[in-house]
């Protein structure tokens, strides 16, 4: 009978798996969604938004005044 694995392979595993691009999130990993979804407006999204963009700009973008008013 083959040993179970220990409990550093299985966090080798963890890595790997959350760390590995999906097809099925247009080439973002599972890791990269979870900061897309709960993290919009900050460091550990995925989602960077250039600073030369002027804020007046942004703001007259329903999509960014709706995230910022939802990660609030």
């Amino acid at each position: 009978m083959p040993n179970p694995p220990s409990n550093d392979d299985l966090e080798s595993i963890r890595l790997l798996l959350n760390n590995k691009s999906e097809a099925d999130f247009c080439g973002l990993s599972p890791n990269e969604m979870f900061g897309l979804i709960y993290s919009t407006n900050t460091d550990k999204s995925p989602l960077k938004i250039n600073p030369e963009i002027p804020d007046a700009v942004l703001d007259s973008l329903p999509f960014f005044r709706l995230t910022e008013r939802f990660s609030t």
